[in-house]
């Protein structure tokens, strides 16, 4: 069971184990459990105002973990220990699916593109869907 799942049927069976979580909260626990493959793509392609600019090098983007790490620790404040998840490769019947999906949502995209260049439209930059399934350099 990977942590997503163990998250879901832990807060469905426990309702009273996930709170919000502020810095005037005081909240202590046992064991902090963290699952790093989120945390570390919102450091990499940031959504929030703790990640790093996308022009960021791999050096700050490693210090962002670091910091992004450290405030949930001081949030949480765990008493016995902190547990770091990272989950390992996927099976290859899952990468063929997210590659050929990849292949696929490009295709059609450039048929868009195609259709747009007929009909003498300015085409729109479009989002590339691909780079949050990217993986970064430095954790190959």
């Amino acid at each position: 069971m990977t942590m997503l799942p163990f998250f879901s049927w832990a807060s469905q069976r426990y309702p009273r184990c996930v709170q919000p979580v502020s810095h005037s909260t005081f909240m202590e626990c046992d064991m902090l459990y963290i699952e790093l493959g989120k945390l570390i793509r919102n450091c990499y392609y940031p959504m929030s105002p703790i990640a790093a600019p996308i022009e960021a090098t791999e050096s700050e983007i490693i210090g962002d973990i670091g910091n992004y790490i450290d405030h949930i620790v001081q949030l949480a404040r765990p008493q016995k220990g902190c547990c770091l998840f990272m989950n390992g490769l996927l099976p290859g019947a899952v990468m063929r699916r997210v590659r050929d999906d990849a292949y696929n949502r490009y295709i059609r995209m450039e048929n868009i593109m195609e259709a747009m260049c007929e009909e003498d439209e300015e085409p729109v930059a479009a989002y590339d869907c691909n780079a949050a399934m990217a993986r970064p350099l430095w954790l190959a």
